[in-house]
């Protein structure tokens, strides 16, 4: 079962810190061996074959998400909620889901590209749902006005390829 922890500035978690002031995930039905790890300005998270954006490090550049390590398969919840000086994100071609609020508050952010525009993307409020409002991806400007306004309570699932 996994659990959310959010906001525990200070406290630790089985040895984990969890001052990021971002959600994090920890596996409660088996000992903790999971790790938060920073790679270059990201905080990632991997559990079994998935692995997470959780969000900046403390240092980072808060501008541009340009970067995002070609690995990361999910853009956590509140991910990059609040960074109001984000202004571009470009999601890799292995990012498969995007958690509700991950860009809430990034009242800067005006262009969002997926590099990766050949499968469809659906919205659902529902965290397992396996369809929902079906989204056009091709207009990066869309694209962020959907994930910080429109859409920003809605669960991201990249879809099957577009024939």
């Amino acid at each position: 079962k996994l659990v959310q922890i959010r906001n525990l500035s200070g406290q630790t978690l089985n040895g984990l810190p969890s001052n990021i002031g971002q959600e994090i995930l920890t596996d409660k039905t088996s000992a903790f061996t999971n790790t938060l790890t920073n790679e270059g300005k990201y905080q990632t998270f991997v559990v079994g074959d998935k692995k997470y954006l959780m969000g900046f490090t403390a240092k980072a550049d808060r501008t541009t998400a340009d970067d995002i390590p070609s690995d990361i398969t999910d853009i956590y919840q509140y991910a990059f909620y609040g960074c109001s000086s984000l202004t571009s994100v470009s999601l890799g071609n292995s990012v498969t889901s995007i958690g509700r609020y991950a860009f809430s508050g990034c009242s800067g952010l005006s262009e969002v590209t997926f590099e990766n525009t050949s499968y469809s993307w659906y919205v659902s409020t529902s965290s397992t749902a396996t369809s929902g409002t079906t989204i056009d991806i091709n207009v990066p400007s869309t694209n962020a006005t959907n994930l910080k306004d429109t859409y920003d309570n809605c669960y991201w699932f990249r879809g099957e390829p577009i024939a």
